[in-house]
């Protein structure tokens, strides 16, 4: 549900934006079928695949610290 604007800035910088149905579950599955690493619903959640097949929000704030 990310705008616009969003896919057309992620374009230039050299990444794709794809879209799924709404749900974690949704999101991990199109994250699986295109080798995404990061996704992330309108709820809030962020999913780092890496990590976990969820949004969690304490693994949110540690990736953003270490960044």
């Amino acid at each position: 549900m990310a705008n616009l604007g969003l896919g057309q800035m992620l374009r230039q910088i050299g990444f794709e934006l794809h879209r799924t149905p709404v749900g974690d579950k949704y999101v991990v599955e199109g994250m699986r079928q295109t080798g995404a690493r990061l996704g992330g619903e309108p709820s809030g959640h962020i999913v780092f695949l890496n990590h976990h097949t969820t949004g969690d929000g304490l693994l949110t704030a540690v990736q953003l610290l270490m960044r």
